[in-house]
């Protein structure tokens, strides 16, 4: 670069001395002009073979400067952003702040910065960029502190400030997935005026206090700080999830078909299983009726027997089954009438007993015990309305259940 500069005649004297060494040069070979071309050195066919050589020459030389600029040989752009890179580098001196940032929550609840310098020349924070969320997209978010303005920071004296952001830290930091890469540049100076900048990569803990670590980047000049570049995503995976996305509207609807065939066909196993349930129960009330039914009909033939026999025979009989349920008179000297009244009593107790489970229903027989002087007619009546609300109970358990809410 300084040979490009240099001159090569220093006065114009030196100018004129040349110019007529030339002149002089011509004039003298003038007369031999005429032998040398006469040589035949100088001939059409010698010019004309130097000419071939020079053309060999020139052709060898440019094919060797061009494998070498192929070969890797570093373009001028390239030693440029080099020097550039070594330029900024070592314009950085060894005492330069050097910002630290540690996040905590304190334990009034607060949410909180502080800033910290690790060398001795205080850092006087100029500018906190907004929070930098990079993946495919990417979103930035203002960061706000109080105080607003941040005093200067001096070596082992940290100052702390109190992030009162619309949206949190620990929320913008939750909302981004396991490539999300969030940064935060800081504009400070020193207190020579020299202008520098931080990058600082967050990464939040999961711990019961929520923190933040700021992890620090290396310090640089002013805008010159990079930011992160996320890594390069899988086109594989990115074609299969449009593919998944395209059969998602089909799949979806051929899910909710087959679930609304599954709940069609569970509310008729439901349905089923009621019917199943309903006849195992009704069987059991209509033998339970029938029990009542015999009875009734049973005290009915004896009751008829003793009115037909009335007069007739003798009175006793009619006498013991004027009170079925009443306690039998020992008098009585027929032991034939009095085993069929016990019988029909003990009958009587054990249907009884049988309808116990039944209570819900209000069966009359269950108003009822042994002894009871009730009249013959009026434990007809008991038999027969427990025969007719039993009936009547067994034919409801057969009415439709309510369909299940989904």
């Amino acid at each position: 670069m300084a040979s490009q500069g240099r001159k090569w005649f220093t006065n114009r004297g030196q100018m004129l001395q040349v110019s007529i060494s030339a002149l002089a040069l011509v004039v003298a070979g003038r007369g031999a002009w005429k032998g040398m071309l006469a040589s035949q050195f100088l001939s059409l066919g010698a010019l004309l073979f130097y000419a071939l050589v020079g053309l060999v020459i020139a052709s060898f030389t440019w094919m060797i400067r061009s494998n070498r600029a192929s070969g890797g040989s570093p373009s001028p752009k390239a030693d440029e952003g080099a020097r550039q890179v070594s330029e900024t580098v070592a314009t950085i001196p060894d005492d330069a702040p050097s910002l630290l940032v540690h996040y905590f929550k304190s334990e009034d609840g607060w949410r909180k910065l502080r800033f910290s310098n690790e060398k001795p020349l205080t850092a006087i924070i100029r500018n906190i960029w907004p929070i930098v969320s990079s993946e495919r997209y990417e979103a930035a978010q203002q960061i706000d502190l109080l105080p607003g303005i941040i005093p200067p920071i001096s070596f082992g004296n940290p100052v702390e400030c109190s992030e009162v952001s619309q949206v949190s830290l620990i929320e913008v930091l939750r909302e981004g997935t396991e490539k999300t890469m969030d940064s935060v540049v800081i504009d400070y100076d020193d207190s020579h005026n020299h202008q520098y900048s931080r990058q600082f990569t967050l990464t939040r803990n999961l711990d019961m206090r929520e923190s933040i670590a700021w992890i620090p980047g290396p310090i640089c000049l002013r805008g010159q700080v990079q930011t992160p570049v996320p890594s390069v995503e899988s086109l594989g995976d990115l074609r299969e999830k449009l593919r998944m996305a395209r059969a998602f509207p089909i799949e979806q609807q051929a899910a909710q078909q087959y679930l609304s065939e599954a709940k069609d066909a569970q509310e008729q196993v439901r349905i089923l299983s009621w019917k199943v349930d309903a006849c195992q129960k009704a069987s059991v009330i209509w033998s339970l009726e029938g029990d009542v039914k015999r009875l009734e009909e049973r005290l009915g033939r004896l009751l008829n027997v003793a009115t037909t026999l009335e007069g007739l025979l003798d009175f006793e009989l009619s006498r013991l089954l004027e009170r079925p349920l009443s306690t039998i008179d020992p008098r009585y000297s027929d032991s034939i009438n009095k085993i069929d009244a016990w019988k029909f009593q003990d009958d009587f107790m054990d249907l009884r007993k049988r309808l116990l489970p039944y209570g819900s229903v209000s069966l009359d027989i269950l108003a009822y015990t042994v002894p009871n002087d009730i009249s013959g007619e009026d434990v007809q009546g008991v038999l027969s309305r427990t025969a007719h609300k039993l009936s009547t109970y067994a034919a409801s358990l057969f009415e439709p259940p309510q369909p299940t809410i989904s």
